[in-house]
């Protein structure tokens, strides 16, 4: 079983994840949400399989097959992106941070108590 991954944001750390995800059997890289035509472009190039892409995180929800979500969008977004796919209950890794604010965290963590699939912040690099 292949794990297909969708990728909300394609700047310099979602090319790690698409690279890091490469690297990794029974994982690819099947739909990318971003607003940027160059960096979907460059994640065309650099994903192992070809990619939907979308210009927003709903398109690509709507449209797309997906096993898990990274969400590696500005972080001043992911407040907003999160309460638009914690419903979907995919699992999610969110890059640090999981929010900007202590309050857009607090209201993030209680949404996320009623989801049977994980919720992740990645922290690799702190």
């Amino acid at each position: 079983m292949t794990i297909r991954y969708g990728l909300i944001g394609s700047g310099m750390m979602g090319q790690e994840h698409i690279r890091n995800l490469n690297l990794l059997d029974g994982c690819e890289v099947t739909a990318i949400a971003e607003p940027d035509l160059g960096m979907r472009e460059l994640s065309q190039q650099t994903a192992n399989s070809p990619i939907a892409t979308y210009t927003n995180h709903h398109d690509m929800l709507a449209n797309s097959d997906l096993d898990a979500l990274v969400i590696v969008a500005p972080n001043h977004t992911h407040h907003s992106i999160l309460k638009d796919v914690l419903d979907s209950n995919l699992p999610i890794l969110c890059e640090k941070p999981l929010c900007t604010t202590a309050a857009d965290c607090g209201e993030i963590m209680t949404l996320a108590e009623t989801r049977t699939a994980p919720l992740w912040v990645a922290m690799e690099y702190r």
